[in-house]
């Protein structure tokens, strides 16, 4: 049963990083584009980023390395549906891979979750940058972590209350 369990885990881990590379770097265009469509988009810009490496200076220079910068300027003015969007999606979309992560580990699951929440969001923040599909904001993989690890609490919560009842 655990090794069934294990090989579900590890499916829907495959499904969730496909999801958030549709999302992040496709924007939501996941059911309107194949793999092999996905595929040539990256080669494209690729090519793109290979003929004019100029791009990725310009695209690091308009960067959100400012922790809290996006954060504190969405609070602080009101909150259109992009905003919204930006500010509360990007921690949605990260809770279930804390949850993955939180049933794949038996300890320390929520560091484990945080960190790589944290590093996969790095992943794909840079590779928005480097690809020139998007905007690099460092304000993201702070939301993002957030989400894995609100995800990874839950499945702690679970645990402690099946433990109790």
């Amino acid at each position: 049963m655990k090794t069934i369990f294990r090989i579900l885990l590890a499916l829907l881990a495959i499904v969730n990083v496909y999801m958030l590379i549709s999302i992040i770097l496709f924007k939501m265009m996941p059911l309107q584009q194949s793999i092999l469509s996905q595929l040539d988009s990256l080669k494209f810009q690729l090519q793109l980023v290979m003929q004019r490496p100029s791009l990725i200076e310009s695209r690091i220079q308009s960067a959100n390395f400012i922790p809290f910068y996006t954060i504190r300027s969405s609070l602080s003015t009101h909150m259109g549906p992009s905003q919204w969007l930006n500010l509360y999606g990007n921690v949605l979309i990260f809770i279930p891979t804390g949850v993955i992560i939180g049933l794949w580990k038996n300890k320390q699951r929520i560091a484990t979750a945080a960190l790589f929440s944290f590093l996969l969001s790095l992943m794909l923040e840079s590779m928005q940058l480097m690809l020139l599909m998007g905007s690099f904001d460092v304000d993201d993989l702070i939301l993002n972590t957030c989400g894995g690890t609100i995800g990874a609490c839950f499945v702690s919560l679970l645990y402690l209350l099946r433990k109790h009842f």
